[in-house]
């Protein structure tokens, strides 16, 4: 039997962690879709060891797997509660 590729299964989890935002919350437009599926997708694909080493899961496959797809559907909202910080911070700077 062939030895499982775990870069097979991070994309697989990617893709998965991309999707999941889109269906919790509608895109606006085609645009905003592309955008978070984008976004989602890099991050979970980039980022999958985060999950991995915060819930202190083993680099199998599966575990691999479900640390992109947590990373992917959990980037689009803290990327949205920064945003909002940040633009909150910016108009308390004005004044």
């Amino acid at each position: 039997m062939e030895r499982e590729n775990p870069d097979t299964y991070r994309a697989i989890g990617a893709v998965a962690g991309a999707i999941l935002p889109l269906i919790y919350i509608r895109p606006i437009n085609i645009r905003d879709a592309i955008a978070r599926f984008a976004f989602a997708g890099i991050v979970g694909y980039s980022f999958y060891f985060v999950a991995l080493d915060w819930f202190g899961w083993p680099e199998t496959p599966n575990r691999v797997m479900a640390g992109a797809i947590v990373a992917g559907a959990a980037s689009w909202f803290l990327a949205g509660a920064l945003i909002v910080r940040w633009v909150k911070q910016a108009q308390k700077g004005r004044g």
